[in-house]
């Protein structure tokens, strides 16, 4: 059975937060975490094809993609467009917390800047019933957002998320 996770926020205002390394694990795995134990894809949003050159590119970074028209941004110090790059950027400065990329996220859109973006990504394994798991992932409040948000959460579900799904 496959396994979806979807980030997402309920009523805020604009703002635009980095997501920066999401990760689940099998808490059986206690006492220490590996890398390898992480059941989220690609969590530093490294492996991608090609370089990120235009706004809403998350689909670049393999294994994530967007549950609506409004796509997620890709920042990566490889960037070919400057607004796009790590850690100094558009929105302000933010390094990663591993790796060489991180997504970017507006959490409401404001006078007729783009809606919500939400960030899925299907998981590596399905997860197991009657085991635990930690699941934590690292964001930041981005440099040059107005506005912050509070209600930021994870939801887990047997398919992907589609913009029909989150508009109810």
């Amino acid at each position: 059975m496959q396994m979806y996770i979807l980030f997402f926020i309920q009523k805020s205002n604009l703002c635009f937060f980095f997501l920066l390394f999401p990760f689940i694990y099998n808490l059986t795995h206690l006492p220490l975490f590996a890398q390898d134990d992480n059941i989220v894809p690609n969590p530093s949003f490294d492996i991608t094809k090609g370089k990120v050159k235009t706004p809403g590119q998350i689909e670049i970074s393999q294994g994530w993609q967007s549950a609506t028209p409004a796509q997620a941004d890709l920042f990566c110090k490889t960037s070919k467009a400057p607004e796009y790059l790590v850690p100094l950027n558009n929105f302000g400065t933010e390094d990663t917390y591993d790796g060489e990329c991180y997504a970017g996220i507006v959490m409401e859109g404001y006078r007729g800047a783009p809606a919500c973006t939400y960030l899925q990504s299907e998981l590596k394994t399905p997860l197991e019933t009657g085991k635990s798991y930690c699941i934590k992932f690292h964001i930041s409040l981005a440099d040059l957002s107005k506005y912050a948000c509070n209600n930021i959460g994870l939801f887990v579900s047997q398919a992907p998320v589609t913009q029909v799904e989150i508009s109810r």
